[in-house]
């Protein structure tokens, strides 16, 4: 999952960093080959994009179990009605690139799976108070319990549709990970009517 990207200090690609992250997907461990139901995924493909404009920039901090802490920031650099354009930069916390941004390329609908969680493996609470150095959100919580033990909580904002602004990660009462939004600035508006 895209929206638990932050799950290796280290990061070396977004996808390899989300299966370190994600639940095991049932469908290659289960012995029963049928896919398990899914909840709707908590924001559309068109609330998703209209959430992540083109210049959109967060920033992440992930801390891993035994890791240093590490920023990323995202930024959307283009978009389009299928797509979008995200750059991944490890950065310092205040800002400074720590390394080459990567660059990926993700289908909006695809964005929006990633939080069509098991529904077996699910509950949802609402208001939730959230604090991350981001300010404060009342949020969505999902937490999906898998048959491995393995907790992960995820804190969507409903003002804020795209990646949660917290995800929590445990495994047999041990913490595994954590990831809080740090920032979140959208792109100046220039022209007639702008600040």
């Amino acid at each position: 999952m895209l929206f638990t990207l932050l799950a290796c200090a280290t990061l070396s690609s977004p996808e390899e960093a989300v299966s370190a992250a994600s639940p095991p997907d049932p469908q290659t461990q289960a012995v029963d080959p049928s896919p398990p139901e899914r909840r709707d995924p908590h924001f559309s493909p068109q609330e998703i994009r209209a959430g992540m404009p083109v210049g959109l920039t967060l920033v992440y901090r992930s801390t891993v179990a035994g890791s240093e802490p590490a920023a990323i920031q995202w930024e959307v650099r283009s978009a389009d009605d299928t797509q979008v354009q995200i750059a991944y930069t490890p950065v310092q916390e205040g800002g400074a690139a720590l390394g080459p941004s990567e660059i990926k390329v993700h289908r909006w609908d695809e964005l929006a799976q990633h939080s069509a969680f098991v529904s077996a493996w699910t509950t949802v609470e609402d208001n939730v108070a959230v604090t991350t150095p981001a300010g404060d959100f009342v949020c969505t919580r999902y937490s999906v319990q898998d048959p491995s033990g393995e907790r992960a909580v995820y804190d969507f904002a409903p003002e804020q549709p795209g990646p949660p602004v917290r995800v929590q990660i445990t495994a047999a009462g041990q913490d595994k990970m954590e990831m809080l939004l740090l920032s979140r600035s959208l792109p100046r508006q220039t022209g007639p009517g702008a600040q």
